[in-house]
């Protein structure tokens, strides 16, 4: 999604919009992977697919009972990672517990028991508001060569002594 983003961030910039992308996506219906609304209204990516975290996350929140509740989606056999597809009853479940706190208090929670879930931005502007992705400067501005100020995305890992050039 970095060609889109990158078109997001220089949106004020762009003269000639010929060549943007269409911007298609597809529905998520899994419970364990799945984009949750938290009690202040932002949202969160769950991303629950391996037994370790799913029962982290059982374990966190007090509910031992859904520990159970990994079927390998819709095969119904057991797998190593289960994403809950087909799994309505438990998406709703898990929607409502997700409601119960905001997402500071999610994210205290993902880092305390080591669960796999993060912010889920609603757009590419407020991510580069995140103190993370600002503290490894993710999404730099820097002078292009041809065509001044230029916001792109860069690397998510740094790499000592391996600068990320604008090209």
């Amino acid at each position: 999604a970095w060609i889109a983003a990158t078109y997001t961030l220089n949106e004020h910039r762009i003269t000639d919009r010929r060549s943007m992308p269409a911007i298609t996506g597809g529905e998520m219906t899994g419970a364990k992977y799945q984009y949750y609304e938290c009690k202040d209204g932002r949202n969160v990516l769950f991303c629950c697919i391996e037994p370790k975290f799913w029962r982290n996350f059982c374990r966190a929140i007090e509910r031992d009972d859904l520990v159970g509740a990994n079927t390998g989606g819709t095969t119904g056999t057991a797998s190593p990672v289960d994403f809950g597809r087909g799994e309505d009853a438990l998406r709703h479940q898990l929607q409502g517990i997700f409601r119960e706190r905001d997402l500071a208090e999610w994210m205290k929670i993902a880092e305390e028991f080591d669960v796999a879930m993060g912010p889920a931005y609603r757009s590419i502007l407020e991510a580069a508001d995140d103190p993370q992705v600002q503290a490894l400067d993710v999404i730099p501005t820097q002078a292009h060569p041809q065509f001044g100020e230029f916001t792109y995305i860069g690397e998510a890992g740094l790499v000592k002594d391996q600068p990320y050039p604008v090209r």
